[in-house]
């Protein structure tokens, strides 16, 4: 089964993508791989990856402009005669819009489509799909409130146990794909009109601020959004997938994911990889925090399941 990845991903990130390349080909057979990128910033993407011959660079104005995304907010805020001043998260909305834009107007036979977080690189391979299901993992890390809030705006009922799907990566079959566009039609159906990039800004907009009324803080998970949908149409429990992240003060060495291999985790995220690109990770550091994730990831929830 051919798998077709995607990431949305800004200048800052292309070492970590260059890692990852070369894991994720060595482990699913160089597969085609799409890179979403700021205009701008399309050369050198371009330049820094050629030698990957099984990627894509798309740039973002061709599915949706920041500009645009900014302005949807504020005809929106207008419409309810709410004030329109500037919102400082509304970049990282509009990520999340791309990502949701991309893979809702994706013909059927693209799919298995993986969205894959362009900070993270895998340490080994991971099973996505069952019989053209997506395999539901959880995170024993994640659980941020004001996501599942905003997700029962949108599907207005949530599983009654579940663990979080923030886990740097999305799935979806086509099957799937579709389930995924008719509870989206529920709450908010498309216009004829709009585009799938608007609609899903719409999406986004509207769930956030009639939720919470602000877009100040992290109020939405496109994650969130398609792993519950998948979990609300098959029913299936998820498995804990273990990670590392938030927790490295410089680069692994070969050696050091040797180990974090052989300890059983999945993937490794450098969300703030500016700050510690010419640094290398100490090893005494690495092994409290791999101790502290190992506790909080495999031990804690053998005493204490998580339940919401």
């Amino acid at each position: 089964m051919q798998i077709n990845f995607f990431t949305v991903s800004l200048p800052e990130n292309i070492p970590t993508l260059k890692v990852s390349l070369e894991q994720l080909n060595n482990f699913y057979q160089s597969p085609p791989f799409t890179i979403i990128c700021p205009d701008v910033s399309a050369h050198l993407f371009i330049e820094s990856l050629a030698k990957f011959d099984n990627i894509q660079i798309l740039c973002e104005s061709s599915i949706l402009d920041l500009s645009d995304f900014k302005k949807h907010v504020s005809q929106y805020l207008t419409s309810l005669n709410s004030p329109t001043e500037i919102h400082n998260r509304l970049s990282w909305y509009y990520q999340q819009a791309l990502k949701l834009a991309f893979l809702m107007s994706q013909p059927l036979r693209c799919f298995p489509l993986v969205m894959w977080d362009a900070d993270t690189i895998p340490v080994e391979k991971i099973r996505f799909f069952n019989n053209n299901h997506s395999i539901l993992y959880g995170s024993a890390l994640e659980f941020h409130l004001p996501y599942f809030q905003t997700m029962q705006k949108i599907y207005g009922v949530l599983p009654q146990r579940f663990s979080a799907f923030t886990i740097q990566f999305f799935t979806c079959t086509d099957q799937e794909l579709l389930c995924l566009r008719e509870r989206l039609q529920q709450f908010l159906p498309q216009p004829e009109n709009a585009s799938v990039a608007e609609w899903v800004s719409q999406i986004i907009i509207q769930s956030v601020y009639n939720t919470h009324q602000t877009f100040e803080g992290s109020l939405f998970s496109e994650q969130e959004l398609v792993g519950l949908s998948h979990m609300l149409a098959n029913g299936e429990r998820q498995r804990t997938l273990t990670y590392l992240r938030w927790g490295f003060s410089g680069l692994v060495s070969s050696r050091q994911m040797r180990l974090i291999k052989l300890l059983g985790f999945k993937h490794i995220t450098f969300e703030n990889v500016e700050n510690i690109l010419y640094k290398k990770q100490g090893w005494i550091s690495l092994l409290i925090f791999i101790a502290k994730q190992i506790y909080r990831q495999r031990l804690r929830p053998l005493i204490a399941p998580i339940s919401r």
